[in-house]
């Protein structure tokens, strides 16, 4: 039995880029995780010295 293909394309996350890009609240979001990632590192760093 031949694989069944899609009619259509399969569309995955690589849809999205930039579909946020210039968006505020979508900066607001990526700054408050860098502040969260560096604060999770920093602590990491003052636990391992």
């Amino acid at each position: 039995m031949p694989p069944v293909t899609p009619k259509s394309p399969v569309k995955d996350w690589r849809s999205t880029l930039g579909m946020f890009s210039g968006d505020t609240l979508m900066k607001e979001i990526d700054e408050e995780g860098r502040r969260i990632r560096e604060a999770e590192k920093k602590d990491q760093d003052n636990v391992t010295a």
